[in-house]
């Protein structure tokens, strides 16, 4: 995943801070452009992937890159490193949004002070970013989970989905797709019996697993569409 992200955000970066992709390529990249990830939580495995990837594409031009962000996965967690970064006049801010709207009238601010904001990932609604990346798509994602754990299930049986934060815009958007995809006849034996949220923290995740696992001693497989979660509850 890390290269795809990697030369996507910086190409569109690029396009975006000298005025066009033409102009990139004719004029080249400005030296020393500060560039910030903001990842959803520092600590979070994917992010920390992504995030690399992105500081590495930075040095490239020769670019000032940095990751900055919460240790939780909370709604309005990413808006105190959000004002820093406003202030401190970055020249672009790439973030993987922990909330889809709460986040907006700060990404507003940075943008009207000239900074360019991106999403990855987790996306805020359009008006608080000017481009989204996405790493892949979402009705696959959510269809082919569906898929995949209909096989090791074989078909039949109860199943659980162990999510991060209730907010998540990425996460919800694949549940979302998960639902449609269970709505074809060939699933009519399984049965989704709840929507866990770890928080995408250890801990949540594992005690939320440890609940599903009581309250359904009949349950077959739990689909959890986040790295942290995933690890806590295997």
């Amino acid at each position: 995943m890390r290269k795809p992200v990697r030369h996507v955000c910086t190409a569109l970066l690029c396009a975006m801070l000298v005025g066009g992709g033409v102009a990139a390529h004719a004029a080249g990249i400005k030296e020393g452009l500060k560039i910030a990830f903001v990842p959803k939580q520092i600590n979070n495995p994917y992010e920390v992937i992504a995030d690399n990837g992105g500081l590495d594409a930075i040095k490239e031009f020769k670019g000032e890159g940095k990751a900055v962000g919460p240790s939780d996965a909370g709604a309005s967690s990413q808006v105190s490193y959000i004002n820093t970064l406003t202030t401190q006049h970055q020249d672009a801010i790439i973030i993987a949004a922990n909330d889809a709207n709460a986040l907006v009238p700060y990404l507003k601010r940075a943008m009207d002070q000239g900074i360019k904001v991106v999403t990855f990932d987790s996306d805020t609604a359009p008006e608080g970013r000017q481009i989204f990346v996405n790493q892949a798509n979402a009705e696959s994602i959510g269809r082919g989970q569906i898929q995949l754990v209909s096989k090791l299930m074989g078909g039949e049986g109860e199943f659980a989905i162990l999510s991060a934060t209730p907010n998540a815009t990425n996460q919800n958007t694949w549940i979302k797709w998960m639902q449609e995809e269970l709505k074809k006849p060939e699933y009519s034996k399984m049965k989704l019996v709840k929507i866990a949220y770890g928080n995408d923290d250890d801990q949540k995740s594992f005690v939320e697993t440890q609940g599903l696992l009581q309250a359904y001693p009949n349950l077959k497989a739990i689909v959890a569409p986040t790295s942290v979660g995933i690890a806590a509850a295997a």
